[in-house]
């Protein structure tokens, strides 16, 4: 009888790794009741990762003769990462270490170091499987604006900023298919949230941006300061893998309003001293008081587009008291000069020159015969010259 001999090779089992990684993604916006547009982001499958597979033991061949296939720390794999996946050849069983290498655009490195272990599952099982999942935060940005004075760095509060889109800002479409999909959510120049300045001066703004090109402009000022054109360029476009926050921090310096008032004699056109003078808000409470010198007077942080009476409550010796002046505060950080003059007091002096002048003479008779006499009335006496002299300083 024939001996028939069957030879079967034993195939070793072995193991695949499959790595799922997730993001948020921009996807849509809203806008509340203020006029501020909020992001909304949905979580996704992320694409343009990297991970890294080490061995996290000495991994030997499944034959029993100890060979050493990998050695602790050894890199096995190093996977990018396809519509959120990446999956490993076929590994041998053991241990091992998966850690992400590169994020992807748009994500902080998730520094997580995943632990898997591929076991022996039973003997018609050929190749195990377990995958791991890793999930991406998107850097947040931190963006504060410092406002101060311009001459001495006081903190300002009352300032009113606004963000501003400086590019089209762009989403992607939820459904799976169209992932790729990319939609228009901001236009350029868009404002997307307003902030004011606290007492501390610190306008917060506290809207969750995506990664892209801002800008920051001023809307209001404080009260009794001029307007800036100052514009701050907020760059995130960039980051280092390992940044979970990008803070910036954008200093704006404001003039302050300043008023310059003369008074000045009318008839010299010189600044006179000595005059009481107030400055109010038309028909409202006074703002400053002060007694005119030889200098004009500055006056600081009048409030833009009020208008102002300056008024004489008192006049130098010898001087009328003037009208009230009004005027309208600008915005500008340029002085603004208001001017009062005063007229000096002044008398008429009347004289009536007279005296005794011939007129005529009278015809009389005396025992010495006929005698003419002169006669002198009171007349008033023209083409008189009158010399006047001050008496007193």
């Amino acid at each position: 009888t024939p001996v028939i001999v069957v030879t079967k090779d034993d195939v070793s089992a072995k193991g695949v790794i499959e790595i799922y990684k997730i993001g948020e993604r921009l996807t849509g916006i809203e806008t509340d009741e203020n006029g501020n547009i909020h992001f909304i982001y949905t979580e996704m499958a992320v694409s343009g990762a990297e991970f890294v597979v080490e061995a996290a033991e000495d991994i030997y061949s499944a034959d029993n003769q100890k060979d050493i296939i990998y050695k602790k720390g050894d890199i096995v794999a190093e996977l990018p990462t396809l519509e959120g996946k990446a999956v490993t050849d076929n590994l041998p069983l053991g241990k091992y270490n998966v850690y992400e290498k590169y994020a992807g655009d748009g994500f902080v490195l998730n520094k997580e170091v995943k632990k898997v272990e591929l076991t022996y599952a039973n003997q018609s099982t050929t190749v195990v499987f377990k995958d791991v999942e890793f999930v991406n935060e998107r850097p947040k940005v931190d963006i504060n604006v410092i406002k101060q004075d311009a001459e001495n760095e006081t903190l300002l509060s009352g300032a009113v900023f606004g963000l501003y889109a400086k590019e089209d800002i762009y989403g992607m479409e939820v459904q799976p298919k169209a992932a790729e999909n990319k939609k228009l959510l901001v236009e350029k120049g868009t404002l997307i949230e307003k902030s004011t300045s606290n007492e501390d001066g610190i306008a917060e703004f506290t809207v969750d941006l995506p990664l892209g090109l801002y800008e920051i402009r001023e809307i209001t000022s404080p009260i009794g300061y001029a307007s800036t054109d100052f514009v701050y360029e907020v760059d995130v476009r960039e980051f280092k893998q390992d940044q979970a926050v990008i803070v910036v921090e954008a200093i704006f310096k404001n003039e302050i309003i300043k008023a310059e008032v003369s008074k000045k004699d009318a008839t010299t056109d010189k600044e006179l001293p000595g005059a009481y003078l107030t400055v109010r808000e038309k028909n409202g409470p006074e703002f400053e008081s002060w007694m005119s010198g030889n200098e004009p007077h500055i006056i600081k942080g009048l409030e833009i587009g009020k208008i102002y009476e300056l008024i004489e409550i008192s006049s130098p010796y010898g001087f009328a008291i003037s009208q009230k002046v009004e005027f309208k505060v600008e915005d500008t950080s340029e002085i603004q000069k208001v001017e009062m003059k005063d007229d000096l007091v002044v008398g008429k002096l009347k004289w009536l020159k007279t005296g005794e002048v011939f007129t005529h003479t009278d015809t009389g008779q005396t025992e010495l015969g006929k005698v003419e006499t002169p006669v002198f009335e009171k007349k008033t006496i023209a083409n008189a010259e009158i010399s006047i002299y001050a008496v007193e300083d």
